[in-house]
């Protein structure tokens, strides 16, 4: 089953399987260790949905809900 990561709610964890952007996104996310096979926790959710706080590789990043919608995530989402 999959999700694009900006449909979690909070306290919900998957696997990264796909980011669908090639450009400039793409480069900034993956230097911050979000990348295909990595685990995603959804941290925090702000009042209207927008930032999303989410926690990789140990670091919690904020990313923009259109951002968050770009990034396809896999697991059971508890």
């Amino acid at each position: 089953m999959t999700k694009r990561l900006n449909k979690l709610h909070k306290g919900e964890k998957g696997i990264i399987s796909l980011i669908e952007d090639n450009g400039p996104f793409n480069r900034r996310i993956r230097a911050m260790g979000i990348m295909p096979g990595s685990e995603v926790i959804v941290k925090e959710i702000a009042p209207l949905g927008d930032p999303i706080n989410i926690i990789v590789k140990g670091l919690s990043i904020a990313l923009r809900n259109k951002e968050a919608q770009k990034i396809i995530v896999q697991g059971t989402f508890c």
